[in-house]
């Protein structure tokens, strides 16, 4: 059993072998620059990557990818957006990010235990607070993705009627 967690809006085979080049472009510059901070963060009194840090080369890698695709003649904006699985795996992962950094910052509150209920209670509500916000990106994306089809299916029947 395979986890969707992207509806994907393809035209044709083309588009969609040159949106997976670039997004093995993308992640192979994102394995990179993290494998260039992992190993630099070693030499520094502060070991380890901090989250701050992974959601910034993340939008870096987002912003490369764009330009990529474009580069190479792709509609990434129309190429996929979430599902709901979708909505939810991604706010889950910005919670725990949000969690770890925050047991970080308040450890002397928590008592250095990790089942204080103050540290658990952080973690739903970290959760509520983000998932209308992912929810609401998410759904400027697909509202972007119908507008660029829209506008690529007339470019299509433009080009149809000039024939």
């Amino acid at each position: 059993m395979r986890l969707q967690l992207l509806n994907k809006q393809i035209i044709d085979e083309r588009e969609e072998g040159l949106a997976n080049k670039a997004g093995a472009e993308t992640a192979s510059f994102l394995f990179l620059v993290l494998t260039v901070f992992s190993v630099g963060s070693i030499f520094t009194s502060k070991a380890g990557l901090s989250p701050i840090m992974v959601i910034t080369l993340l939008i870096v890698s987002g912003i490369f990818y764009a330009i990529r695709c474009q580069r190479l003649g792709v509609r990434f904006i129309s190429y996929s957006y979430l599902n709901l699985t979708g909505v939810v795996v991604v706010t889950c992962i910005l919670a725990l990010f949000i969690w770890a950094q925050n047991y970080q910052l308040n450890q002397p509150l928590y008592q250095s235990n990790p089942f204080h209920s103050k540290f658990l209670l952080v973690l739903p509500i970290t959760f509520l607070l983000n998932l209308p916000i992912v929810w609401g990106m998410n759904f400027l994306v697909m509202l972007l993705a119908k507008v660029e089809k829209k506008r690529y299916e007339a470019y299509l029947d433009q080009l149809e009627k000039e024939e």
